[in-house]
């Protein structure tokens, strides 16, 4: 866009000189004008569609912002619930452990319930 600016300058010291030097004729004057004045606007151009690229360069800057926050939030909750299933895990094999110990004690006294022996309970005097 530099270059296209650096034409239309050019252009302007021409016409500028042209005018100055009185040696040009009036229709070399108009069309060093009409040159001047299209080079302008095909820079007018440029510049606006500068600026819409940066607009969208910018949109997108904040889309990506968002995005990243997004997946910065979803690893949060990845990790705290890894973090919930690591516990209940340890829940369950603390449980299953709990389970294990009372089992033989459970089927201990059912063997008692069923056969109406209570031979290892305080209170014999009942039962016999």
């Amino acid at each position: 866009m530099s270059g296209l600016l650096t034409r239309v300058s050019l252009a302007a010291l021409a016409v500028g000189a042209l005018t100055l030097g009185g040696c040009a004729t009036q229709e070399a004057v108009e069309h060093a004008q009409a040159t001047a004045d299209s080079a302008l606007t095909h820079a007018q151009a440029g510049e606006a569609a500068a600026h819409r690229a940066q607009e969208s360069a910018d949109a997108a800057t904040t889309a990506v912002q968002k995005a990243q926050s997004s997946a910065d939030a979803a690893q949060a909750s990845a990790d705290a619930a890894k973090s919930a299933a690591a516990e209940a895990q340890s829940a369950a094999q603390n449980t299953a452990t709990q389970v294990a110990a009372v089992t033989p004690k459970v089927a201990h006294l059912e063997h008692h319930h069923m056969h109406h022996t209570w031979r290892n309970v305080a209170h014999r005097r009942r039962h016999k």
